[in-house]
C-alpha cells in the first residue's frame, strides 16, 4: 500500500462527493478553490528579510517554493514601520496622562520643539508597483543600511503546482486539518456549478458555496488575530461600531 499524504483525503472525500468526476478535474477546482482561499483570508502569512543596498530602490520579495505573492501586509525597518507612499505611520500608545503632564483644561503638556520622528523611523516610503517586488521612495541611507528590511507578506498557491499532482504541492501540513471543510466545501461548490455534467446540482452547489464563504470569512477573522481566539473590537466613531 502506498503512503498517504494530506491532499488524497480531500481528494477521495470530493470523489464520495460528486461520483462521475475524475481526479483531474477535481484537482483543477481545488487548486481554484485553494487560491481563492488563500486570497481572500491572508491565512498564509510568511516574514522575509531584505537586505538593502546603497544603489538600490527596488527588491524582489522572497518567496518559498511553489508559491505566489498576494499583498504585502507591514514592513519594517529595524523595528520601526515603514510607511506606504501615500500613507503614514501611526503611533498607538496606550496609558494614562498624569496630573502634571496636562493643562487645566485636560490638553497634553509638551514642548512642540522636542518632538520628532521616532527613534530609527525610517525616512521613506514603500510601494509595490508590480507583484513580488517592493520599491522604495528613496535610497537608503548609510545608518538605514545596517538593518534589514523585514516584510510580513500573504502567499498564495503558485500555478505551476497544477503541472503535478496535490500530493507534490508545497502547501504546509498543518493547513490541509485546519481547513480541510473550508476546501472540501470550495471544491465541491464549484464541481456542482459546472453545467452539463452527470454531477451537477444546482442546490448542492449554493449549499457548498454558502458553507465555503462562511468558512473563509470566519478564516479571515483568525488570521487577522493570528488564530488567537478574542471579543469583537470596538471601534468609534467607525460605521457600525462593531468590528
Amino acid at each position: 500500500m502506498g503512503t498517504c499524504v494530506p491532499a488524497d483525503r480531500i481528494i477521495q472525500s470530493v470523489l464520495v462527493h460528486a461520483p462521475g468526476t475524475t481526479e483531474q478535474v477535481v484537482q483543477l477546482q481545488l487548486f481554484n478553490t485553494m487560491d481563492e482561499f488563500f486570497r481572500r483570508t491572508s491565512v498564509w502569512r510568511v516574514e522575509s528579510d531584505i537586505q538593502m543596498d546603497e544603489n538600490t530602490r527596488e527588491y524582489s520579495l522572497p518567496v518559498p517554493l511553489d508559491a505566489a505573492f498576494v499583498r504585502i501586509i507591514s514592513l519594517n525597518l529595524g523595528g520601526t514601520p515603514v510607511p506606504p507612499t501615500g500613507g503614514s505611520t501611526v503611533q498607538l500608545a496606550i496609558g494614562r496622562l498624569t496630573a502634571d503632564q496636562t493643562f487645566g483644561d485636560g490638553d497634553t503638556e509638551y514642548d512642540a520643539d522636542i518632538l520628532g520622528p521616532p527613534v530609527g523611523a525610517s525616512a521613506f516610503s514603500y510601494a509595490i508597483y508590480r507583484p513580488g517586488y517592493i520599491t522604495l521612495s528613496q535610497l537608503p541611507t548609510t545608518e538605514q543600511l545596517m538593518s534589514s528590511l523585514n516584510a510580513l507578506i500573504v502567499l498564495t498557491i503558485a500555478k505551476s503546482s497544477l503541472e503535478c499532482s496535490p500530493g507534490d504541492w508545497q502547501i504546509e501540513e498543518w493547513m490541509h486539518d485546519m481547513f480541510f471543510e473550508d476546501w472540501l466545501n470550495g471544491t465541491l461548490g464549484r464541481l456542482f456549478a459546472m453545467p452539463s455534467k452527470p454531477w451537477s446540482n444546482k442546490d448542492l452547489a449554493a449549499y457548498h458555496g454558502k458553507k465555503y464563504r462562511q468558512g473563509m470569512g470566519q478564516r479571515k477573522q483568525e488570521s487577522n488575530r493570528g488564530f488567537v481566539y478574542g471579543r469583537p473590537g470596538w471601534r468609534y466613531p467607525r460605521q457600525g461600531g462593531w468590528v
